[in-house]
């Protein structure tokens, strides 16, 4: 065989390698430019309701907003600076503490009555006083914890309630959160079934 045929033979085998090459970087770079793309859009901010008006459920109605601010465009925005993303007054200087149950349900196994709150103020030290009684108002399970700062934001540092606590209390329970820090001070009610 002279070398003028075995590089016949290999010249399309090079083509072929060079355009799977080609063809593997493309689909390459689609899938990565996909996952990227995805992963921005869907990162969606749960909004938690307080579930005091539904008696149906044992934890509070969880819906998301997919809401973002569009900063890409200064159309609307023709200074160029980012627009505020907190339109309303600042939660800081209220004269009284607000806040949100962020869970309020029972463990997997049922042995755990799991509450988690966030205070809308930043508060560097304060206290928790939670409140558990049934309908009658007669039965009554009291915890306290400390108030956790965060960036912006402040919590309660977490109440797990043993169940065995719970017993003799009737259902529905009512939830009653107490928090204060200084001169300020809100409460948060609930209704567990």
């Amino acid at each position: 065989m002279s070398d003028s045929s075995h590089n016949q033979l290999n010249l399309p085998r090079l083509f072929g390698l060079i355009a799977l090459l080609l063809v593997t970087a493309a689909a390459s770079f689609f899938l990565l430019k996909t996952f990227v793309s995805r992963r921005n859009s869907s990162s969606e901010t749960p909004v938690v309701s307080d579930s005091s008006s539904s008696t149906d459920s044992t934890e509070p109605e969880v819906k998301t907003s997919a809401e973002k601010i569009d900063t890409s465009s200064n159309s609307d925005n023709p200074d160029g600076k980012t627009p505020d993303q907190y339109d309303g007054e600042n939660p800081n200087s209220a004269d009284a503490l607000s806040g949100a149950f962020t869970a309020a349900r029972f463990s997997s196994d049922g042995t755990t009555l799991i509450l988690r709150v966030v205070i809308d103020q930043y508060l560097s030290s304060g206290s928790c006083h939670l409140v558990i009684s049934d309908e009658i108002g007669s039965a009554l399970v009291e915890k306290s914890v400390e108030i956790v700062p965060e960036a912006s934001t402040s919590t309660c540092a977490g109440f797990d309630v043993s169940t065995s606590e719970l017993s003799h209390l009737s259902r529905p329970l009512l939830l009653t959160l107490s928090f204060s820090s200084d001169a300020k001070s809100g409460t948060l009610e609930t209704t567990l079934e």
